[in-house]
């Protein structure tokens, strides 16, 4: 093997180990990024279920009978 053939094996060497230290790098970032991804869903979850929780409290409240009356209508305590 000549010097130039040894050259350009170590200079594809340098550049293959190069592309995996890389690869390796994006595929830590992707599990990162997907853990995260998986967080927001739980917490998308719980909040939609939070919502749908206080949208029937409020509709419950809305219906409750014209004795409650409408919040825009009642004086506020220090009247």
């Amino acid at each position: 093997m000549s010097d130039s053939e040894r050259t350009a094996t170590e200079r594809l060497s340098a550049r293959l180990t190069q592309l995996e230290e890389l690869f390796t790098h994006f595929q830590q970032t992707l599990e990162t990024l997907d853990q995260v991804m998986q967080e927001f869903g739980r917490r998308l979850d719980t909040l939609e279920a939070d919502l749908t929780g206080l949208s029937t409290q409020v509709r419950r409240f809305e219906g409750a009978g014209p004795e409650r009356g409408r919040l825009e209508d009642e004086r506020p305590p220090h009247y």
